[in-house]
């Protein structure tokens, strides 16, 4: 569960790595809550979302660009 906005937007999956709320007040974050299952959301699916941003593929994706921008330099 995290906030609609910032990097929430790019490592939670509404529907199926978790839910975000839309309003940073009690009464959104409450509303969420209420209606969370943690039952709709296969662990796999949160493993595979979150390697997606691990520091092997931060590293990998940096030396990829760096090669490009920089290339036989």
């Amino acid at each position: 569960i995290a906030f609609g906005g910032g990097g929430a937007l790019d490592t939670v999956i509404p529907g199926l790595t978790g839910e975000h709320f839309a309003a940073q007040t009690v009464d959104a974050l409450h509303a969420v809550l209420a209606d969370f299952d943690p039952r709709r959301y296969a662990p796999q699916a949160c493993r595979a979302q979150a390697e997606r941003f691990s520091r092997e593929q931060f590293r990998g994706k940096l030396l990829d660009y760096l090669a490009d921008v920089v290339g036989d330099a």
